[in-house]
């Protein structure tokens, strides 16, 4: 605003053609100028982030520890899992589809992303996922992402 306020923050995630699983596994997969899919994140988001920033030193969340993309039928089809990362120990696969996360449907890659971002380090969620058709439920124990 011509006040200086901070009205949102937009961040982006790389390209597919350039994620891999090695990527799942940094600290961040912020990539630019060859990022393809922006988030517009609230100004509650933001807060949280510059608090976390300020008392800190960096950003704190719950992360599952996947590589993911929107999939056809609508949630996040799992490109890749980290090795003993929170989905990897909950059981998803590279394949699986997740369609929930703590009983909220995700229609996009990008619903999920969001949905994690409501979590914190420790939270055990619920995940729906669809593996070869079959519709199926798992937990998850997040760990922290800074």
């Amino acid at each position: 605003t011509k006040t200086g306020e901070v009205i949102g923050l937009l961040t982006s995630r790389a390209a597919v053609a350039t994620r891999s699983a090695a990527l799942a596994s940094a600290p961040s997969t912020l990539a630019l100028p060859t990022a393809t899919n922006s988030f517009a994140h609230s100004v509650a988001w933001t807060r949280h982030v510059v608090n976390d920033i300020i008392e800190t030193g960096s950003v704190h969340h719950g992360w599952l520890g996947v590589m993911t993309t929107d999939a056809p039928d609508g949630g996040a089809a799992i490109e890749s899992v980290t090795s003993n990362g929170p989905a990897d120990r909950a059981g998803l696969i590279a394949g699986d589809r997740i369609t929930s996360l703590s009983e909220a449907n995700l229609p996009t890659s990008s619903a999920l992303v969001v949905a994690l971002r409501n979590h914190a380090a420790n939270d055990t969620v619920t995940i729906g996922y669809v593996r070869n058709g079959v519709a199926a439920k798992t937990l998850a124990k997040l760990i922290d992402r800074s």
